[in-house]
């Protein structure tokens, strides 16, 4: 009876073995690796841009991704990702492609631009039209060289760059390692840079303790007016006074404030464009951080 069991078991993680086969073939690997297959292999990259929480998005995945045929004709024709868009270089992808419905269903060329697009859950014969009309399509929706000069930074380690506290002593980015840093570049006259602080304070609190710092980094060139407005406003958190350096803001790419960036515990980037306090997705994406 126990051999008769044992036999039904293999046979039925060999079934879900196959059907996973099957389908869909997602590759693994961060957004430039995928980039290089996709020039080498002259191939347009297919990706599912999804959330944990979107039920068509769990559905497509258990359905339509399984299909044979859907399978089949992809992984002939694409290379093919499957993002999550509140995690890694998600939230990257979501300011590039300005996506704001899940699942997205994207089509890049081998140089990151867009050239085909559609949202929400599909079919097979969907799946399959959608995909012949990608490989046929002439349109190219192109992104700028800025956001793919910032996504090319993800996995760079930083400079070590070290700016005043508000009591003058020098801070360096690399004593925080061993902690993700969220970095905010505001400035006390960015009238949208104010609008953060409170949701600022609010984003600390809900992660004190855990293993992140938050940092304040003004470009403010009069002192005592950034010293004023950190002290009235009593903002918490490491702030630390850059004077809008050309070096910081020429290797992340600033080109204005508020500005956003997050750094993991060995000083690399994961998302030099990071989302504001202010926004769902900001907590959303810290609280997936690994080790955090």
């Amino acid at each position: 009876m126990k051999y008769l069991f044992g036999i039904i078991c293999v046979l039925c993680c060999c079934a879900s073995l196959n059907v996973e086969a099957q389908g869909i073939k997602f590759e693994k690997g961060n957004w430039s690796v995928i980039l290089e297959q996709a020039q080498k292999e002259k191939k347009l990259v297919f990706i599912d841009c999804y959330t944990e929480w979107c039920q068509p998005c769990k559905e497509m995945e258990k359905g339509v991704f399984l299909s044979k045929k859907v399978g089949d004709f992809y992984n002939k024709n694409f290379i093919n990702l499957k993002i999550d868009i509140e995690r890694g270089e998600g939230p990257m992808m979501l300011n590039m492609y300005k996506i704001d419905a899940f699942p997205t269903l994207l089509f890049i060329n081998p140089d990151g631009d867009e050239v085909y697009r559609l949202v929400g859950s599909k079919t097979e014969a969907e799946m399959l039209e959608m995909g012949k009309n990608a490989m046929t399509s002439k349109e190219i929706f192109p992104v700028n060289s800025h956001a793919k000069k910032q996504i090319a930074l993800i996995g760079n380690e930083i400079p070590d760059f070290a700016y005043r506290d508000i009591n003058g002593k020098m801070v360096s980015f690399s004593s925080f390692r061993g902690k993700y840093v969220y970095v905010d570049m505001w400035a006390t006259w960015c009238r949208p840079c104010c609008e953060e602080i409170p949701y600022m304070g609010e984003l600390e609190k809900k992660f004190h303790g855990k293993n992140i710092c938050f940092v304040s980094l003004s470009c403010d060139k009069n002192l005592d007016a950034w010293k004023k407005k950190v002290t009235n406003d009593k903002m918490g958190g490491v702030q630390l006074n850059c004077e809008g350096d050309p070096k910081f803001m020429e290797f992340f790419g600033v080109d204005g404030i508020p500005h956003f960036i997050l750094i993991d515990p060995q000083g690399r980037v994961v998302n030099p464009h990071m989302s504001r306090p202010s926004q769902e997705i900001t907590a959303e994406t810290l609280k997936r951080l690994e080790g955090i």
